[in-house]
């Protein structure tokens, strides 16, 4: 599991998504307290169907630390299943997190999967923040 120290202030931490692809792609960032688990609070998703995140504050350092950060992103491919799987094999993502004690940092190999026909991608980034 990736980290994020985010510092125990009342600092703005930002998050920002780059989805590389050619399909649709639609991303959600959520927060939730892993133990004992809880339902994730959304605090970011994207405005188009490219599934980038803009740049955007998640909430401040003390009240989001030592929680999990999950940004899920779905994209649909479309063509030829030759041409879908070219498509999920260029698939990447980078995710940035910026504003606590860890600076400005940039993640990247989201957890990935697809259905049996190409055509349904889903990627997957937990960060714990600490």
């Amino acid at each position: 599991m990736e980290t994020y120290e985010t510092g125990n202030n009342e600092h703005q931490i930002s998050l920002a998504v780059n989805i590389f692809t050619f399909g649709l792609a639609a991303s959600s960032a959520t927060i939730k307290i892993v133990d004992p688990p809880t339902v994730g609070i959304s605090v970011a998703q994207s405005e188009d169907a490219s599934g980038d995140i803009i740049t955007q504050a998640i909430g401040k350092a003390s009240d989001i630390q030592n929680k999990r950060l999950t940004i899920l992103t779905k994209i649909d491919l479309i063509g030829s299943l030759e041409d879908r799987k070219n498509a999920y094999n260029d698939i990447d993502a980078t995710y940035t997190l910026s504003g606590g004690s860890d600076g400005l940092q940039t993640y990247v190999d989201p957890l990935k999967s697809v259905d049996d026909d190409f055509t349904t991608v889903l990627l997957a980034k937990p960060i714990d923040l600490i």
